[in-house]
């Protein structure tokens, strides 16, 4: 929910070395974008991600259960 790829951070599939090795190599070579995605997540979980939207979302999400939904 929070990586977004290269808006918000860097996604490789699962065990595939080649592309985990190609995005560190992006990552060292361009620091200034590293860091606007750091920014960009980091705004991004302050706004979403916040005690009062979780609580509210894992309720909601025990009601539904609860429900049999």
């Amino acid at each position: 929910e929070v990586v977004r790829p290269r808006e918000t951070g860097l996604l490789v599939p699962p065990g595939d070395s080649e592309a985990l090795a190609r995005e560190i190599l992006w990552a060292l070579s361009h620091p200034v974008e590293v860091r606007a995605m750091a920014e960009r997540g980091r705004a991004m979980v302050r706004r979403e991600f916040t005690a009062r939207i979780m609580a509210h979302q894992t309720t909601e999400l025990y009601f539904e259960v609860a429900a049999g939904s």
